[in-house]
């Protein structure tokens, strides 16, 4: 087994999510990061819950574009919705 290929790929929930990126989760929400949405059904409550996860990837990348270094210039801003 890949554990490299694991951890490149490793779901993380709202609040992994956030934590990792060191933010709120109702900031992470609001920030232009790709996520997976699924809706899980119970039949025999009737509910429905949804489940988001985001890729680890995804994460740092976002991390990655958006870090800014003391002594160089902002490239562009990120737009908070």
């Amino acid at each position: 087994m890949n554990t490299a290929k694991q951890t490149d790929n490793e779901h993380m929930s709202r609040n992994q999510a956030a934590r990792y990126c060191g933010v709120s989760h109702r900031t992470l929400e609001r920030l232009p990061i790709p996520y997976l949405s699924v809706d899980m059904s119970n039949t025999d409550t009737g509910r429905t819950r949804r489940l988001l996860r985001y890729r680890k990837t995804d994460l740092d990348e976002f991390l990655e574009q958006h870090t800014v270094v003391p002594g160089q210039a902002v490239a562009h801003d990120v737009a908070v919705t």
